[in-house]
């Protein structure tokens, strides 16, 4: 009959598992390296070299035998785009800005803006109160950059300035803020 050489060995036992509460929590390991991060990040800051100033120029000292050189200014062209733009605009027009001197022959259309909302059913609201005080306003849909979307309340077009200041001052009395637009 075989033999089994291999030494027996004593009865398993599970092995012994340790107490959790030994090591060092989570969170001052998480707290640790914050505090490392923080202190590396400003020794960074601290070190760096500094920036020189921005548009600082030196002039040399004038001296006796050289003589500044002559030449004419030339203006730069303009670059400018709001001369294309600007006629586009709508003009805000403050209380009482045109003196009786220069008022236009032709009465002008004014627009009174009371309010500009992102939401349609706050600019829905403003124009119930604005109807139960008797005027009339619209909500316009205006789009910014093809990306925010504005509704403005507005009451008018209303002929001639005068007009378009007793409208403000009623507003006013109602605790009503708003702008007078002239419509180009």
């Amino acid at each position: 009959m075989a033999r089994d050489y291999a030494p027996r060995s004593a009865p398993r036992r599970p092995p012994v598992r340790k107490k959790s509460g030994g090591g060092v929590p989570g969170w001052i390991w998480g707290l640790l390296g914050l505090s490392v991060g923080l202190a590396v990040a400003a020794m960074v800051y601290i070190k760096r070299p500094p920036e020189p100033m921005p548009n600082r120029r030196e002039s040399p000292a004038p001296s006796a035998t050289v003589k500044p050189s002559v030449t004419p200014d030339k203006p730069a062209p303009r670059a400018f785009t709001f001369y294309e733009l600007l006629p586009n605009q709508e003009v805000v027009v403050p209380d009482g800005a045109v003196p009786e001197s220069q008022a236009p022959a032709a009465p002008a259309q004014y627009l009174i803006q009371v309010a500009s909302y992102r939401n349609p059913q706050d600019a829905d609201r403003q124009k119930a109160s604005l109807a139960l005080l008797g005027l009339e306003a619209r909500v316009e849909t205006v789009t910014i950059d093809g990306r925010e979307t504005y509704y403005r309340v507005r009451l008018g077009p209303v002929t001639g300035l005068d007009a378009a200041q007793q409208m403000v001052s009623q507003l006013d009395q109602n605790g009503i803020e708003s702008l007078v637009v002239k419509v180009r």
